[in-house]
């Protein structure tokens, strides 16, 4: 995580999980009343963790924050199919039905995803972080509390 500057109030911390399958994974951002800090862990496929992503944000060039939820469309078909074959074996192996329907679900669960967007004064997206929808709130909250900074700035 980057780190706070003793002469830096703190403002708001989160942490929060990219995806439902890589729940030890664990993304953190800190608020203070300079400048936005945090590391963002990249993951591929949802699961395999590649690095991560370091955050370091003055609040002079922020605009706003905003939370967005997505659905994959992909994700939902392809979790469904996999649904669908663990139900239609179900009659024929017990134990490759159970393994395709979590699976399904997983990934049917990964499809649906929260990203907490902060834009620059350019209104561009300068900095972004995706979560598991499961950590909306959290998100929002946060997203609240940095607009409520920069707003004390301007």
């Amino acid at each position: 995580m980057a780190v706070q500057r003793p002469e830096e109030q703190h403002v708001a911390s989160a942490q929060f999980t990219p995806s439902l399958t890589a729940f030890w994974l664990k993304a953190s951002m800190t608020l203070t009343d300079r400048r936005l800090i945090g590391t963002v862990p990249n993951v591929t496929l949802g699961l395999i963790p590649v690095g991560s992503r370091k955050v370091n944000q003055p609040l002079k060039t922020i605009s706003h924050a905003e939370v967005d939820t997505r659905v994959s469309v992909a994700r939902m078909f392809f979790g469904a199919v996999f649904v669908l074959m663990g139900l239609a074996s179900l009659g024929s192996s017990l134990l490759v039905a159970l393994v395709l329907l979590i699976v399904g679900v997983v990934i049917m669960a990964n499809g649906i995803r929260a990203e907490l967007k902060i834009f620059g004064n350019a209104g561009v997206v300068s900095t972004s972080a995706r979560a598991a929808f499961t950590e909306k709130a959290n998100l929002e909250e946060f997203a609240s509390r940095v607009n409520n900074a920069t707003s004390a700035i301007a």
